[in-house]
Parts: C-alpha cells; structure tokens; sequence
C-alpha cells in the first residue's frame, strides 16, 4: 500500500520520464541503464532545476 500511495503522489512529469526510460533502456548493460537512468536526469533535469532555483529573484 505504501509503494501505491507514492506512486499516486508521483508527479506526472517524473512516472512518465521513468516509463520512458524503462522502455528506452530496456535489452541494454546495467552500467549503460544505469547511467541512462540516473547519471543523464541527474544532469538534465535536476541541475537545471537547482540551478534555475538558485538564481537571484
């Protein structure tokens, strides 16, 4: 019940970004899925985000 209720307070944005992923990476290595799946978002995705919170207002 508790994976269920966080999936459901999952941001739409990020289940779709790991269903994509999940597909994208399926039949490859761990370490390309790994990279693919973490390494890559973390770049794009959260750095950006960090990056345009820290910006004066």
């Amino acid at each position: 019940m508790k994976i269920a209720t966080e999936i459901v307070e999952t941001p739409l944005e990020a289940l779709r970004l790991a269903k994509k992923l999940m597909i994208d990476c399926s039949g490859r290595g761990f370490e390309e899925s790994f990279c693919q799946e973490h390494d890559c978002v973390f770049q794009q995705y959260l750095l950006k985000k960090a990056s345009a919170a820290s910006r004066p207002k």
